[in-house]
């Protein structure tokens, strides 16, 4: 069997109580100890260490000893979800080969203050155009390698491969008939904010420099 990994939500869930719990842990630790700024220390947040420390080390041991994946049986020509929790695991069938109709990427831009970039994850699209994630979001430097394997599970699964291309996002409608259509439509990244624009390097030393002239030339006039 071939292995497709994949993060899921049950094994997301662990993750974030694990980050909460060694976040609180390292919150109460400092605080109780150090303070911060003008903030003295506050011993009476200890007792509540053990507790924090419990939470994030159930929530890193369930993460551990969870593993969800889903497994491509070319002999029974099915794809398998596999639950496997602290050791006991459960096959059910998710997909059947006849179902699968391409393999895309799919492309999302993600944004922060100050930067914007692009996402991309293997897909699966069924005869009935749901979009079956097969992979994790990655960024875009590791978009050669996500198209390799959208050719690679397409050759596994006998359907066709619709890729992807850089600075696009995924449309898929259903049309008359049940007819199928998969598009890749340009999403070029948005302008920065007006203030990171303003003040973004060389642009930015530009419009000072003019700025200081202006009121320069302003002062010199009275």
């Amino acid at each position: 069997m071939i292995r497709v990994e994949l993060d899921t939500p049950f094994e997301d869930f662990w993750k974030v109580v694990a980050f909460l719990g060694t976040l609180a842990s390292a919150y109460i630790l400092f605080m109780g100890l150090h303070g911060s700024g003008g903030t003295p220390p506050d011993p009476a947040l200890l007792p509540w260490l053990p507790y924090s420390l419990v939470i994030g080390a159930i929530g890193w041991l369930m993460y551990w000893l969870t593993d969800n994946v889903y497994l491509i049986d070319r002999d029974r020509r099915q794809i398998l979800y596999r639950f496997r929790i602290c050791g006991w695991q459960r096959f059910s069938k998710y997909l059947d080969f006849e179902t699968c109709f391409t393999t895309a990427l799919e492309g999302r831009i993600e944004t922060t203050r100050r930067h914007r970039w692009y996402e991309y994850r293997l897909v699966l699209i069924d005869r009935q155009g749901k979009i079956h994630p097969m992979g994790n979001w990655e960024r875009e430097d590791r978009f050669e390698a996500l198209q390799k394997e959208a050719e690679s599970l397409a050759r596994w699964l006998g359907c066709t491969c619709t890729g992807g291309v850089p600075g696009h996002r995924l449309s898929v409608r259903v049309g008359k008939g049940g007819r199928v259509r998969v598009r890749l439509i340009p999403e070029p990244l948005p302008p920065p904010a007006f203030q990171e624009w303003l003040f973004q390097g060389r642009r930015g030393l530009m419009w000072l420099a003019l700025g200081l002239a202006l009121l320069l030339a302003s002062w010199l006039k009275r």
